[in-house]
């Protein structure tokens, strides 16, 4: 379980990486499209503001092992399952592929799973004890 948390990590510093990247990219090419896009724009924005605030955390805390990254990858993992949900269920052009959101949203949901299932808070728990016996 400990490698399998420390690899959700490194996807919490990839997922920051990205989303500064995208929004660079958007900033080039015209962020004001996306912020007059209605509704996906603004749930955009709240998922890039959570990415940037809980990946972070999640990043380096969950690396650790500690149980303040495991819950901050909770809510960038679970934020970004419903967005893609909510993309799934509605949120989409009709033509839009249907596959990519599928495969996205079950991915999510198998980290959120895996994040919440009692191994994974135990785990940290022994991390937070280990780093406290060797005076970390």
């Amino acid at each position: 379980m400990r490698i399998t948390l420390r690899l959700i990590a490194i996807l919490s510093a990839v997922s920051v990486l990205a989303t500064v990247w995208f929004i660079v990219w958007f900033g080039t090419r015209g962020l004001s499209a996306l912020m007059n896009s209605g509704l996906l724009g603004a749930i955009t924005f709240v998922g890039w503001a959570v990415t940037l605030v809980a990946g972070p955390i999640a990043a380096v805390q969950l690396f650790r092992l500690r149980t303040s990254g495991r819950i901050a990858a909770i809510i960038l993992f679970s934020t970004a399952l419903a967005y893609y949900a909510v993309g799934l269920a509605g949120l989409r052009t009709a033509d839009a592929p249907v596959a990519p959101l599928i495969s996205a949203v079950v991915f999510l949901a198998a980290i959120v799973v895996v994040l919440l299932s009692p191994r994974a808070r135990d785990a940290c728990v022994v991390g937070e004890v280990r780093s406290k016996l060797h005076g970390g």
